[in-house]
């Protein structure tokens, strides 16, 4: 007996720059473009100045102080909501997914501004 596979295109925008939509889900970004805002029906929030997602949906991310008392970049864990002690697949590929593509834009916009 084979393996059943599902195929989900991934589908960029018209730079071929960054993802527009995973299979069916659409991805959303912000006013800039920079930031995505929505992945489906999953919403995305950031900090006050926008630099740091903290919430993918229902799960917070948390950030800890780096040495000189200001909280680093990078999250360091995931707050579940009640009742669920483990990510499941799918909300595992889309924390990771969305932390992948935070970093792919500042580095592209680090990469603008060097030069």
């Amino acid at each position: 007996m084979k393996d059943r596979v599902t195929r989900n295109e991934l589908h960029y925008d018209c730079l071929g720059s960054r993802l527009s939509s995973i299979g069916d889900t659409e991805i959303k970004y912000d006013k800039l473009g920079s930031r995505p805002k929505r992945v489906g029906d999953i919403e995305l929030q950031y900090d006050r100045l926008g630099s740091r997602l903290r919430w993918i949906g229902d799960m917070e991310l948390g950030y800890e102080t780096g040495t000189r008392g200001w909280f680093d970049d990078r999250p360091k864990y995931i707050m579940l909501p009640d009742g669920h002690s483990r990510l499941t697949a799918e909300k595992l590929l889309l924390v990771f997914f969305v932390l992948y593509e935070k970093n792919r834009s500042e580095e592209e916009r680090k990469r603008r501004e060097e030069s």
